[in-house]
């Protein structure tokens, strides 16, 4: 599992290949003539500031319990170890798995694509979007030598997995938040030469991936012709159409300048506002609380002093546990020193995050957290994934108020807003309750355009559904 640089951008722009199942970064691109793609990219003129990178996973048949999710992994860890995610855009040329490996690679990550203002290219090449028939044959070796990507691969309607996977890309890609260009391309022949498929392909005399797997997602599919499954991502020189088609889907992506995140009409978002609760008096807070809970939205206690939010707050946090949910709670004024700055409020909140749940043999410890990116990287990467739905509650607020840690305190809620409405459309995995904000209407976040801080409404952290 490696990737590497064939030639590091001048630019803002990387290509990534990305192979598939039964293969290596080696054998998938290159021709019997020896024609290398990922080389021949980088000797077109034209592309002379164009990075490329070529990434490896493993992939053969006794790969094991090496599963898709530990690819994807190693595929996110890899961009980031080698920059490759500095870039402004990213044009993945992806073979066959290596379509699913990336597809769920920019759901796991569109929180960070969308801060990063990442421009996305999605040139798949025979990717069996919905799955194969061939791997329904081969579950019964797969199964036999323990290989958990083939079972993966499987096109049927119980494969939950990749069905998921579809609706949630389809989804992703509407919506228009993250900018995803693509191009598919489609095997015309069955496999004629000696593989590992071989013998299936001259029983069943059909493609690996047919064509309506293979063109699911974008206009203007191109079936190569002459093509198999595995010569369609071996062009034999610069004049193979393959490669004329990337190159011209390249020229696409650069005449494009990527949309800024927020820059597009407000009223494209559709969301609604957290529940907003003004306390007066403490005989209405035990009330107002269950009633938060049960209506499954995120809520935002304010009121003078006295008025009984925190009892609100830790009704809204009882309801929710009866309800089956998972619950923290963090009294900000336990954390008074770390709020002049520094990394030890991020830190302590993965830890105690870590410390209510840790009897679970499955979840990672937080590891080092210096910022409240990496506190977001580890609460979706990690928690969300194995515990929820969960109830993040935080208490006095108010103190917040000033201090160093106030604008990214408030960023970092959006992010985890927008972030658990981006990843899980069927079910909100996490709510966020907020206790003691001065001010109802309004709180400061970051504002990079502006260089520097500003209000916005409470209701810019949005919620785009309740719990079913």
């Amino acid at each position: 599992m490696t990737g590497r640089w064939l030639r590091k951008p001048e630019g803002d722009t990387a290509v990534v290949f990305v192979h598939g199942i039964l293969s290596s970064a080696e054998k998938c691109w290159r021709h019997d003539n020896g024609t290398y793609w990922p080389d021949l990219l980088t000797r077109e003129k034209g592309f002379e500031n164009l990075g490329v990178y070529v990434f490896t996973y493993r992939s053969d048949i006794f790969s094991g319990s090496y599963r898709l999710g530990d690819a994807i992994d190693s595929l996110k860890e890899h961009l980031r170890l080698d920059e490759v995610t500095k870039s402004t855009r990213i044009i993945f040329v992806c073979h066959s798995m290596g379509g699913i490996v990336v597809r769920q690679f920019l759901l796991v990550q569109q929180a960070e694509l969308l801060e990063q203002n990442i421009l996305i290219g999605l040139f798949l090449v025979a990717s069996p979007s919905l799955g194969s028939n061939y791997a329904n044959w081969l579950s019964l070796l797969a199964k036999a030598v323990g290989n958990a990507q083939a079972d993966a691969l499987r096109f049927h309607q119980n494969n939950a997995w990749l069905n998921d996977l579809d609706k949630n890309f389809i989804n992703l890609k509407e919506t228009g938040k993250l900018q995803i260009n693509g191009k598919e391309l489609i095997e015309d022949n069955f496999l004629s030469r000696g593989t590992f498929f071989n013998l299936f392909a001259k029983i069943w005399r059909k493609q690996i991936v047919e064509y309506f797997s293979g063109a699911r997602y974008f206009p203007d599919s191109y079936k190569v012709p002459y093509s198999d499954h595995e010569t369609i991502a071996k062009p034999s020189n610069n004049e193979a159409v393959q490669h004329r088609l990337l190159c011209r889907f390249i020229h696409d992506i650069l005449a494009q300048v990527p949309i800024a995140q927020g820059a597009e009409d407000a009223q494209d978002y559709e969301a609604e506002p957290p529940l907003l609760k003004t306390l007066d008096f403490p005989g209405e807070a035990v009330e107002v609380g269950e009633q938060a809970a049960l209506l499954g939205k995120d809520i935002f206690f304010t009121g003078p002093e006295g008025s009984g939010k925190t009892t609100a707050l830790n009704a809204f946090l009882s309801k929710s546990a009866e309800l089956g949910k998972k619950t923290v709670l963090f009294n900000l004024l336990e954390y008074r020193g770390e709020l002049q700055g520094g990394s030890d409020l991020w830190l302590g909140i993965g830890e105690s995050i870590y410390d209510k749940f840790k009897g679970n043999p499955r979840l990672e410890a937080p590891g080092d957290i210096e910022q409240p990116r990496e506190l977001t990287r580890y609460l979706f990467d990690k928690v969300l994934r194995i515990i929820y739905p969960l109830v993040i509650a935080f208490d006095e607020v108010g103190c917040l108020r000033h201090k160093p840690v106030e604008v990214p305190f408030y960023t970092m809620i959006r992010v985890w807003r927008e972030r658990d409405n981006n990843l899980y459309s069927e079910q909100t995995r996490l709510r966020i309750g907020l206790c003691g904000l001065e001010r109802l209407q309004e709180f400061p976040v970051d504002d990079e355009d502006d260089k520097g801080s500003r209000s916005i409404h409470v209701e810019d952290i949005r919620v785009s559904r309740k719990d079913p």
